[in-house]
């Protein structure tokens, strides 16, 4: 016995006026799969031998799932899914384990309304830190995902120097959460650029991968580097000004792209904001209406008073 279908017609009990309603009905049959043509009014009675079921569809969907599961499943034998700190087997690519993700510090409120330096208390919003008041920057506020110390650091450098560009995804993740506020109300996204000459080196521009992947629009080539700068690492902040004065400007076919635009500024790591301030002088004389600036990591140092 096999299951097949049946039309059968109904009519109205109470003898009103309604159509004729034919409705198809599962029922066992001897020889020949025959499937449910449907139910609506003055449907037509299927043919005696009546319409298969194509299963192939469906078997060819299982299939093409079952192998893209073992596939997947291949892949994950052979390149484990691993904290892309310490190693560890994690569930999620491109994560970290629980262990290296408690040791890193996200920045957050309470801090300066202006420059995001973290305060170790509540307080009133809008409030700016004792450098802000002192000397207010440039740019209208700068954000930070991470507190760039031990933990942080060998992250940071590692996705700068060592070509550990897989951790950017995380990275990008991570800044578009401290941007939430900002990042919607920007008309384009600005990497800090570098030389060519350190670009032929480095082979990539980190800042420029980080707002790639942050998922706004982005703009690379707003700024150029005008000299090949010296590396800031071990410099004071007086020497940091000097080293990156005039450094930047925005490209002549691009001003008129900039006039007026809110602009967010992306570089790695915010350290005395020598860098982000002269960007910004650059951007603000291309005719920007004003510039926030995002960074993975910023230093942070006890302020005076």
């Amino acid at each position: 016995m096999t299951r097949g279908s049946e039309c059968r017609k109904y009519r109205s009990q109470s003898g009103e006026n309604l159509p004729e309603v034919s409705i198809f009905v599962l029922t066992a049959h001897k020889g020949g799969d025959e499937a449910v043509s449907g139910i609506g009014n003055k449907l037509h009675r299927p043919s005696q031998t009546g319409r298969r079921f194509d299963f192939s569809a469906l078997r060819a969907v299982s299939r093409h799932a079952r192998v893209a599961a073992f596939a997947q499943a291949t892949i994950n034998l052979i390149f484990p899914r691993r904290c892309f700190v310490c190693s560890e087997l994690i569930d999620a690519a491109g994560a970290l384990c629980a262990d290296c993700w408690g040791e890193l510090l996200f920045m957050g409120p309470p801090c300066c309304v202006c420059c995001g330096y973290p305060f170790e208390f509540a307080v009133r919003d809008g409030a700016p830190c004792a450098a802000c008041m002192k000397r207010p920057p440039l740019y209208a506020s700068a954000r930070s995902a991470l507190l760039y110390d031990d933990a942080s650091r060998p992250l940071v450098l590692a996705c700068k120097h060592a070509d550990r560009i897989r951790y950017a995804n995380a990275f990008g993740h991570w800044l578009a959460q401290v941007g939430a506020e900002s990042l919607p109300q920007a008309d384009m996204l600005v990497p800090v650029p570098l030389h060519p000459w350190r670009l032929l080196h480095r082979r990539y521009n980190q800042s420029l991968l980080l707002a790639c992947l942050t998922g706004c629009p982005v703009t690379p080539d707003m700024l150029v580097r005008r000299r090949n700068t010296a590396s800031q690492g071990h410099l004071s902040r007086r020497a940091r000004e000097r080293n990156v004065r005039s450094a930047f400007k925005v490209r002549v076919d691009r001003k008129l792209t900039l006039r007026g635009k809110a602009v967010i500024l992306i570089d790695d790591v915010l350290t005395t904001g020598a860098t982000v301030e002269a960007c910004t002088c650059a951007l603000q004389a291309g005719g920007a209406a004003e510039v926030h600036v995002l960074t993975l990591a910023r230093v942070v140092r006890p302020q005076a008073g």
